[in-house]
């Protein structure tokens, strides 16, 4: 359904609105692939609507992605404590 809604809804506040909603559920449900991957186009959503930058929405989602980054990485013992890893994902984020 959301990537009928993707199609339906490009850069409107109501898909980004279905992705925050898929980003809990997904956090919820422990699968932090798919939660990150939502929380990546909340914060593309933002940059694109929002260029200045300055953005509130924009700024919680970003720490929203941290807080997702950090959860996976410590329920995850093979990533837990890879520094490759950790400068991959900081690499990312701060490329956002």
């Amino acid at each position: 359904m959301l990537e009928r809604a993707n199609s339906i809804f490009s850069q409107h506040w109501l898909q980004e609105r279905f992705w925050g909603i898929a980003q809990d559920y997904f956090d919820q449900s422990k699968d932090y692939d798919r939660a990150i991957h939502y929380a990546r186009l909340r914060i593309n959503f933002h940059q694109f609507a929002f260029p200045s930058g300055i953005n509130g929405a924009h700024a919680w989602t970003m720490e929203t992605l941290g807080e997702l980054l950090f959860r996976c990485t410590k329920n995850n013992p093979e990533i837990h404590g890879d520094p490759d890893m950790t400068r991959r994902w900081l690499g990312e984020v701060q490329e956002t």
